[in-house]
């Protein structure tokens, strides 16, 4: 009889493993501009379907002289693929802006969304880009690349079954569908001098943001839509949502120094090793060098061992360079029925400021802990 050990598999030796570095393989990292007159191309987020000839084939959102938009391929120099998006929602290119007024008329005269005359047009002036897809405010639509394949074989289905993206495809608008490739689109900012073009990774929504937390508090980092040099946390919990169902309690908006004063380059990554988010914000004016110390810096991560009254109340705590002193409001979220709402109009008259180093705020159980580093992140 054969011993019980006998043809089983030998022990794995982990001593040689070094986990440290194979954590931060798998590190998530981001990289945007902050800018509200930076123009950018707006390309296929598909890019092995884009051939619209070119040196890569790469394929740009062209505004034509006829109100509707195609593509075209790349070429940051003209500005008909020269897109810019104001705070409004406004995606402006040529001189007027990407409208959903009907098939063909992509493209108006801006309106003025301050105008009640204009409210209408206005507010079908106003994108999201959420997640790829650019949807319309009002109508709820995306954008899409018209394709005469059907949903499937033209968008969906595997790579070598799906229908390239070439130049001349028009561009209309539809209801959104769940990864249909002709609806999911990418940001590229302008090459400058040495500096190629690049992906504006810019964390927007749920799915994009950078995350921390210990299994009961969770805190997410993301840019605030339509603005620039602002960043919000926002705070979650897992014992506050029906069925253990996480959800926000609010978040703080950390505003940069002086965010309007200058073009901001961001760059972010969420720590798999030590469960942190870090990030530098800088000047991406050109005006000082590359190597020049961040504007701002800071880490934060939720505290594990701080668990008190059985697990109720846990710890958020950022750190910041030495010499800054964060500028934070508090954002409470709005529950209404079933949901919870933590956009612009959950900011009532209940928003509180925080502005001193070593604060603590307790909202919802929860208590934020400001330090300053020893050094910079």
């Amino acid at each position: 009889m054969a011993s019980p050990t006998e043809g089983a598999a030998p022990p794995i030796d982990t001593s040689a493993l070094d986990f440290s570095a194979f954590l931060v393989r798998h590190d998530l990292t981001w990289a945007w501009r902050w800018d509200a007159s930076s123009a950018y191309t707006l390309q296929p987020r598909a890019a092995a379907l884009s051939h619209c000839g070119g040196d890569d084939g790469a394929c740009c959102l062209a505004a034509g002289r006829d109100g509707g938009v195609s593509l075209a391929a790349c070429d940051a120099t003209k500005a008909e693929q020269q897109w810019t998006l104001s705070g409004s929602g406004q995606y402006r290119c040529g001189g007027k802006c990407l409208t959903d007024a009907g098939p063909g008329q992509l493209m108006a005269t801006c309106e003025n969304s301050s105008s009640s005359s204009s409210s209408t047009g206005s507010a079908k002036q106003s994108w999201r880009h959420l997640d790829g897809y650019i949807f319309n405010v009002q109508t709820n639509n995306c954008l899409q690349i018209q394709s005469n394949e059907s949903f499937c074989t033209g968008t969906v289905c595997p790579l070598d079954r799906a229908s390239p993206f070439v130049a001349g495809s028009s561009i209309s608008t539809s209801q959104s569908n769940n990864g249909d490739r002709s609806q999911l689109f990418a940001a590229y900012t302008l090459p400058s001098g040495t500096a190629p073009a690049a992906q504006n990774r810019v964390p927007t929504t749920w799915t994009t943001s950078a995350y921390a937390g210990n299994g009961l508090l969770g805190v997410r980092v993301a840019s605030e839509a339509g603005d620039s040099g602002v960043l919000r946390l926002y705070m979650d919990r897992a014992d506050i949502g029906e069925y253990s169902h996480r959800e926000p309690t609010g978040y703080f908006r950390l505003q940069m120094p002086n965010p309007n004063a200058l073009p901001l380059r961001v760059s972010m990554r969420q720590s798999l090793h030590d469960a942190a988010v870090r990030a530098n914000i800088s000047d991406a004016s050109g005006s000082v060098s590359a190597t020049a110390a961040p504007l701002l810096s800071f880490q934060l991560f939720v505290d594990a061992s701080n668990l008190e009254n059985n697990g109720t109340a846990t710890y958020l705590t950022v750190e910041f360079q030495p010499g800054f002193e964060p500028e934070l409001e508090w954002v409470p979220c709005v529950s209404s029925g079933n949901s919870v709402g933590c956009g612009d109009a959950a900011a009532t008259n209940a928003t509180q400021s925080v502005t001193k180093d070593g604060v603590a705020l307790s909202v919802h159980a929860t208590k934020l802990s400001f330090h300053h580093a020893e050094s910079q992140c």
